[in-house]
């Protein structure tokens, strides 16, 4: 997943498996790194998104969080 992007995007109502990885995004990887940007990520039952083994990069910016019950990006 390396160089992917979401831009002006809005992800919502996601994030229910009834397990750990509850989130609208989930990314997964040793070499993930994903750009989100402008981006309203809202009411999911779990996180917003999920890093695990990842990262975001550093033009991640300008994103939104609403409704999302266990908070906005984990960890």
């Amino acid at each position: 997943m390396s160089g992917s992007k979401l831009n002006y995007c809005e992800v919502s109502y996601g994030g229910y498996s009834g397990g750990d990885g509850d989130a609208n995004i989930y990314v997964n990887g040793t070499t993930a790194a994903l750009t989100v940007s402008n981006c309203q990520i809202n009411q999911s039952q779990g996180w917003g998104m999920i890093l695990d083994n990842a990262t975001l990069t550093a033009q991640s910016t300008g994103n939104t969080y609403s409704g999302n019950l266990l908070g906005t990006v984990h960890p």
